[in-house]
């Protein structure tokens, strides 16, 4: 006899946990579908109409079902950007009434390991640490910084800045302690993505998740958490 398996711990938090809860998701799925095919018909009407002007041929025939069979997806798209403009904006904890999981797991530790890496080509270092440091110091704030090691990954191929860019990062080294590393290949091989495919061969393994950064990229705490 097959025995279906208890959910996971993590499944078992994104279910409803009571049946008005289940109720309530049920009724907003019928409110989506209800949008959704109300959207479809009008714009089946729509183009009926606009097809049927100067009678029916073949090629009103073939464009009327491309517009069916290219109208469910817009219509999903813009139901569901609606739907979250209002539950961001118009209501108070909109997003936490539909989907209350997120609140548990922002208020969970932190266990896992992320790496968060800033590509450099002949960029300014100090602009670029500028922003990791921001994005270190935010993070550190929260309390949660030690699960959060940083990669500077070089392809500068200009000595003075290379230059500029080991002084900048020793200085930030210094002044922070570890879980800074900097690496400038001499071979720029694929460039930034390929200095991201070398991290990824080199140091992944040692990581749950990575976040790569570009050198004009800056993430407040709370958005870097949400990720992991």
């Amino acid at each position: 006899m097959n025995v279906r398996p208890e959910p996971s711990a993590l499944l078992a938090d994104l279910l409803p946990a009571t049946a008005a809860s289940v109720r309530a998701m049920r009724r907003r799925r019928l409110a989506m579908l209800a949008l959704n095919l109300a959207t479809l018909a009008l714009v089946a009407l729509f183009a009926a109409r606009l097809a049927a002007q100067n009678g029916w041929r073949a090629v009103d025939l073939v464009l009327l079902a491309c517009v069916l069979v290219a109208t469910p997806w817009n219509a999903i798209g813009f139901w569901n950007a609606s739907v979250g403009l209002f539950l961001l904006h118009a209501r108070r904890d909109g997003v936490m009434q539909a989907a209350p999981f997120l609140g548990r797991m922002r208020d969970a530790p932190v266990s896992t390991r992320t790496a968060i890496l800033m590509t450099l080509r002949n960029e300014d270092p100090e602009r670029a640490l500028s922003r990791l440091r921001a994005v270190k110091a935010g993070l550190d704030a929260t309390g949660f910084g030690g699960q959060f090691d940083y990669f500077l990954l070089s392809d500068t191929n200009r000595a003075d800045v290379a230059r500029a860019e080991e002084e900048a990062v020793a200085g930030w080294q210094a002044e922070a302690g570890g879980r800074i590393l900097y690496r400038r290949r001499p071979v720029n091989t694929g460039f930034k993505a390929g200095n991201v495919r070398d991290f990824c061969l080199t140091w992944g393994g040692a990581y749950d998740f990575m976040l790569p950064l570009d050198a004009d990229s800056l993430m407040g705490a709370p958005a870097v958490l949400d990720l992991v």
